[in-house]
């Protein structure tokens, strides 16, 4: 990538992290002004009071991978309602593209995380929607990630760890990674094989944003059959995390769903019957 690329990618990315702490601080002040606790504590009750509605607009040649590893780690938490759309800017979507996101198993009321994926034409760059009213946008799939990980850093640490110059740079990797030519790939990922030839994940033995961050830009780049063997055996272990149980989660995403969609009948019906007898007493 040229020098000059690369320093206009670093200026951006410095703007996006400036924009992602004022906008983290306008969270904390809305919190603390409606009485909830800080979203900097790792508390459980963060997640409990704290609501999040959040809507993500990707272009459907490049799917946001990240997303649906974020919705299966933040489920193991708490309350997530997930749905998909195609914006009329789409003339053809891929099937598999409209259940891109896991099934939801809950009311969207229920939930304490609410996403919104739109299959939109926005370019290279997916884009997510902070503030719908001055129509603020976090833009690039990392700094999506990174925002995720400062909205509940309870969950998905970055902010306070030791490590995190560690796990900054390892993002960096994988935004150039992103960006990169074709022939400047592999001295991207060669480093990222060395480190993990000597632990079990990028920033250490633990499963962190950065590697759901690379997963993603492997998979999007198509980059899985060509990998060194250090990076073929993270991978294998990183798509069983995120994926290994797809099969017993839809099983189990399919009862639930098919439960949910008989009360929801159920209920359709009921209020059918009773604006039916409502109209046979008007006659």
């Amino acid at each position: 990538m040229p020098e000059h690329a690369i320093q206009a990618l670093e200026a951006r990315q410095e703007a996006i992290l400036s924009k992602l702490g004022q906008l983290r601080g306008e969270v904390e002040r809305f919190l603390k002004g409606q009485g909830l606790t800080s979203i900097t504590t790792s508390q459980p009750d963060v997640i409990k009071t704290y609501t999040a509605d959040i809507v993500v607009r990707c272009s459907p040649s490049k799917p946001v991978y990240a997303l649906p590893g974020l919705i299966t780690l933040l489920s193991e938490h708490m309350k997530v309602y997930s749905t998909v759309h195609c914006h009329s800017s789409v003339s053809n979507l891929a099937p598999h593209l409209n259940q891109f996101l896991p099934t939801p198993t809950i009311e969207r009321g229920q939930a304490n995380l609410k996403i919104t994926l739109i299959w939109k034409e926005v370019g290279k760059e997916c884009e997510l929607m902070v503030s719908p009213v001055s129509q603020t946008f976090i833009r690039g799939e990392v700094n999506i990630i990174r925002y995720f990980a400062r909205l509940y850093p309870g969950l998905l640490e970055y902010d306070g760890v030791h490590s995190v110059t560690a796990i900054d740079m390892m993002l960096d990797s994988v935004t150039s990674l992103l960006w990169a030519q074709p022939k400047d790939r592999q001295p991207i990922l060669r480093p990222l094989a060395v480190n993990l030839a000597r632990m079990e994940y990028l920033c250490g033995n633990q499963f962190g944003i950065a590697d759901l961050a690379l997963f993603s830009a492997l998979k999007q780049l198509n980059l899985e059959k060509d990998l060194q063997p250090e990076l073929k055996k993270w991978y294998t272990a990183v798509s069983m995390k995120l994926m290994g149980g797809k099969g017993r989660r839809q099983h189990r995403m399919s009862s639930s769903r098919k439960s949910f969609n008989n009360r929801r009948r159920h209920s359709e019906r009921k209020n059918s019957e009773r604006h039916g007898n409502a109209d046979n007493r008007c006659l």
